[in-house]
């Protein structure tokens, strides 16, 4: 039995974590809220209670477990995406492969609902409501009024559906930028020597002289090729021009490039780390802590 893991609201990487412990410790988790409830008759067993009821449900156990099997796919994603060394067309494949993945889960419903069908069954959870009936709309009928109604399945499988196109739409929403696209595209000039520079230069305008960067393009990869050296992402071409100095002074085209690029960040986790940092010391009870005594500790 693993033990319940807190739900944090701003890190994603630790919801998946903490769905899981509850899922682990379902039972384990009825049995004693079941307990509380009975022993306590105060605010907290009132509270237990309901806690008790509400996890009694399999409607509440089959929404845990859709939500987990997206969420675990989607765990490695956010853990890759606050890596400090990332770049924009390691970040381009990583979501790409992602969207397709979550694309791919629309038609797995029936194999969830099976397995969770099964869970719930074993440890005795109440069936999952049947909605009631509803009559067509007018505008859908062919002259006869018919009521209808969604099984549990059917219910669960437009919710799971749901939830995917929401996500899909976020990713499409956050991530998919002309922003993005053209630094993929400066990195792919950088890395292959057949890529125009016209649209860095387009950019940048006067800042970049677009004949001297291609000429020093040109020039660093038949250097590196001179010396069997293989580039094939930004970090790469990063770690050459770190371990030898005198690229930096003699393309100096290049160098202003990348310089450029550097500027712009793939990820601004390492700074949100800081701010979730500094709220364990600037507490709600140490709201009065000046800056010089928050300095100090810091």
């Amino acid at each position: 039995m693993t033990s319940l893991r807190p739900f944090c609201p701003t890190r994603w990487t630790l919801r998946y974590t903490s769905l899981c412990s509850v899922m682990d410790n379902y039972n384990e988790l009825l049995t004693f809220l079941s307990d509380f409830s009975k022993t306590e008759h105060n605010d907290a067993g009132s509270k237990a209670n309901g806690f008790f009821k509400q996890l009694k449900t399999a409607d509440t156990y089959i929404m845990l477990k859709i939500v987990i099997s997206i969420f675990k796919h989607m765990e490695t994603t956010n853990t890759v995406l606050q890596s400090k060394s990332l770049d924009f067309k390691l970040s381009v494949q990583i979501l790409n492969t992602l969207e397709d993945t979550i694309s791919n889960l629309r038609d797995t419903f029936h194999i969830l609902w099976k397995s969770a069908k099964k869970e719930w069954s074993d440890l005795k959870l109440d069936a999952p409501k049947e909605s009631r009936k509803r009559k067509k709309p007018q505008k859908y009928e062919d002259g006869v009024t018919k009521s209808f109604e969604f099984s549990p399945e059917s219910k669960y499988n437009q919710i799971y559906k749901e939830i995917i196109d929401h996500i899909l739409s976020g990713l499409q929403l956050r991530f998919n930028s002309e922003i993005r696209s053209f630094l993929c595209n400066v990195e792919m000039f950088l890395i292959d020597p057949k890529i125009s520079p016209e649209i860095i230069c387009t950019f940048y305008k006067d800042d970049i002289n677009i004949d001297k960067l291609k000429l020093h393009r040109d020039m660093f990869h038949d250097i590196i090729k001179g010396q069997g050296l293989i580039v094939s992402s930004f970090a790469d071409i990063l770690n050459i021009f770190k371990n030898k100095s005198y690229l930096v002074i003699h393309l100096t085209e290049l160098r202003k490039c990348i310089q450029l690029i550097l500027t712009v960040p793939v990820t601004t986790c390492t700074t949100e780390r800081y701010f979730s940092m500094l709220r364990r010391l600037k507490t709600y009870t140490r709201s009065t802590m000046t800056q010089t005594r928050l300095n100090d500790l810091w």
